[in-house]
């Protein structure tokens, strides 16, 4: 018994499980990585698009049954928002993302109107954060991309969740700012769907 055991589990069988574990969770980093970039989409679990979707709540400075979460706080909302209300110009030189890194970085030295605006949008982000998120109190709500340097936006945040939860007398999430790349935070999503569930 013992020794057929042993010849299950010689260093074919171990090598081979390794390889075939391997290769899946490179499968899936891949898949998410492809469908994310060549498709513009995403699993479920690796997917914060949905949140964008979503209709404000309880937003009374916001007129239209359609308006949602993303119409305010997503990257080209900040911009527009900016743009319309500061002497912020954009500079045609260069893509989206270095204008919105720029704008970013104004306002964390700056005590400006660009604060107040990544601010404001931030706490739309935390009440309506905390409202989806209210029932199944997730362990912790990751911000990532370029807006996790915004200290205003992740004060805002911080704000508005604080502000909801005190509206409906509940504890709310922390945040955790993360300090990864788009893909790394696939990976790990993935890694902890997968392996650590």
């Amino acid at each position: 018994m013992l020794n057929s055991s042993n010849k299950f589990f010689d260093g074919k069988w171990v090598r081979a499980f390794i390889v075939l574990t391997y290769s899946y969770f490179c499968l899936i980093i891949l898949i998410e990585v492809i469908r994310r970039y060549a498709f513009g989409d995403s699993s479920a679990w690796g997917d914060e698009g949905w949140v964008g979707k979503t209709k404000l709540h309880n937003q009374s400075e916001f007129i239209g049954e359609e308006t949602t979460l993303s119409d305010y706080v997503s990257g080209h909302a900040i911009i527009a928002e900016i743009v319309k209300k500061t002497d912020f110009v954009l500079d045609t030189s260069k893509d989206f993302a270095s204008n919105f890194r720029r704008a970013i970085n104004l306002s964390n030295f700056e005590d400006s109107e660009l604060v107040k605006i990544f601010t404001h949008t931030g706490e739309i982000l935390g009440k309506n954060l905390f409202y989806l998120s209210v029932g199944i109190r997730p362990d912790l709500l990751v911000l990532g991309g370029p807006i996790r340097h915004s200290k205003p936006f992740i004060n805002g945040v911080d704000k508005g969740l604080e502000m909801a939860s005190k509206q409906m007398g509940e504890t709310f999430t922390p945040i955790k700012v993360s300090n990864y790349s788009y893909i790394d935070a696939a990976k790990n999503i993935a890694l902890r769907e997968h392996v650590y569930s």
